[in-house]
C-alpha cells in the first residue's frame, strides 16, 4: 500500500497508509529529498498513542532524513490534525476517503423505480463490523467483503438473516459495487465496539460510507471514532443507537425524506465531491510547497490530475518493493 508519487533526482514523494508502515524498513533508506505522506487510518486514538514519535533510536544510524519535516501525517479528522501538530509534527486534514475516484461510483438518477433493496451494507464479515443490526430492515442488501482474517473475528450469522447476499466482490471491480449501490436507496455503516474491544469503534473512515454518499445514498451509521463522520451531516445522515430497532427507524425515516422530496440525492452527491475536492486540493498545495523548495518546475495541480487513480494506493504489491 505504497503509492511513489513523484520521482526525480530531485526529489521523491510517497504516500502511504498506516497500516503497512514500518520504520525500521522506511526510515533507514531515506534521504533529505524524501518525503512521505503518511495517512493514518484505523484505530486513530490507539494509533495516535501507541505511535514512535520520537525515533531517535532509529534514526541514530540515518543523519539525511528528518522526520519533522519530510514526513506529512495526513489526518483524518481536524482533530486528530491537531493532536499531531501540538506534537510538533507536520500535518495536513486528509481523510483518505477523499481519494475515492467518484466518476467510477456515479449516481443513476433516472432509476428510483428500480430501487430494489430499501438498505445496502458494504463490509467484511466481521463480527464487530454488526451487519446483524440491519436484522429488522425490510429489503436488505448484503454486499460481503473477504474474511481475509479467518479467526475469532470472523462471523456468519447473516447466513440467518433475511437478506440478499453478493459475496468477495473483487477490489479491481468497484463499478460492480456502484451498479450495486444503484439499485439501493440507503446505506448503511453499523461497525463499532462491542465489549472490551475497540476495533470497530476506531477503525478507519470506511471507503464505502463515502461510496454511498457519492452515489447519492443517504446514511444511516452507528457513532464512530475513526474519521467516517467527518462526512456526515444532519443532510445526509442519521447516527443512530447500536440496536436493531434503531437501526430500522432510522432507515425508514431516511426513506419517507427521500419519498416527500426532504433530501435529494444529487444534492447529497454534489456536497461529497465538494469536500472531496477540497481535501484533495490539501495534498496538492502541500506537493506545491515541496515542488518548490526543491525548484521542480512542476505544476502540482495538473501533476496529480494526471497521476490520480482510485484510492491512491496499490493494494496488490507489497510496501516495501518500491523503498531503495
Amino acid at each position: 500500500m505504497l503509492n511513489i508519487y513523484y520521482n526525480s533526482d530531485k526529489c521523491r514523494i510517497m504516500y502511504t497508509e498506516g497500516s503497512c508502515w514500518s520504520w525500521s524498513k522506511f526510515l533507514l533508506n531515506l534521504k533529505n529529498t524524501d518525503y512521505i505522506f503518511y495517512q493514518f487510518t484505523h484505530n486513530l486514538e490507539v494509533h495516535i498513542n501507541s505511535f514512535p514519535w520520537d525515533c531517535n533510536e532509529i534514526l541514530k544510524n540515518n543523519d539525511n532524513f528528518d522526520m519533522k519535516t519530510n514526513t506529512i501525517f495526513c489526518a483524518p479528522t481536524e482533530k486528530i490534525c491537531s493532536i499531531i501538530k501540538n506534537k510538533g509534527y507536520r500535518s495536513i486534514l486528509l481523510n483518505h476517503n477523499c481519494f475515492l475516484d467518484y466518476n467510477i461510483f456515479n449516481l443513476e438518477l433516472d432509476n428510483e423505480s428500480e430501487r430494489n433493496y430499501n438498505a445496502v451494507i458494504n463490509s467484511r464479515p466481521f463480527w464487530w463490523k454488526r451487519v446483524y443490526l440491519a436484522s429488522k430492515v425490510n429489503k436488505l442488501l448484503y454486499i460481503r467483503g473477504s474474511d481475509w482474517a479467518k479467526d475469532e473475528t470472523s462471523w456468519d450469522g447473516y447466513k440467518d438473516m433475511n437478506l440478499t447476499l453478493k459475496t468477495e466482490i473483487p477490489y479491481n471491480k468497484p463499478r460492480y459495487v456502484a451498479e450495486l449501490y444503484n439499485k439501493s436507496k440507503v446505506g448503511l455503516i453499523l461497525s463499532g465496539n462491542t465489549g472490551e474491544n475497540q476495533q470497530g469503534l476506531n477503525e478507519g473512515a470506511n471507503y464505502s460510507s463515502s461510496e454511498y454518499l457519492i452515489c447519492g445514498l443517504p446514511v444511516v451509521s452507528t457513532k464512530s471514532g475513526g474519521g467516517r463522520d467527518y462526512w456526515f451531516d444532519h443532510y445526509n445522515s442519521i447516527i443512530c443507537e447500536p440496536n436493531e430497532d434503531s437501526v430500522k427507524k432510522s432507515v425508514d425515516t431516511m426513506l419517507e425524506k427521500l419519498s416527500n422530496g426532504e433530501i435529494s440525492r444529487e444534492k447529497i452527491r454534489n456536497t461529497q465531491i465538494n469536500k472531496m475536492n477540497l481535501l484533495r486540493e490539501n495534498f496538492i498545495n502541500e506537493t506545491k510547497k515541496i515542488f518548490n523548495a526543491h525548484n521542480v518546475n512542476v505544476d502540482a495541480k495538473n501533476y496529480f490530475d494526471s497521476h490520480f487513480f482510485h484510492k491512491m494506493c496499490d493494494y496488490s504489491t507489497n510496501c516495501y518493493d518500491k523503498i531503495a
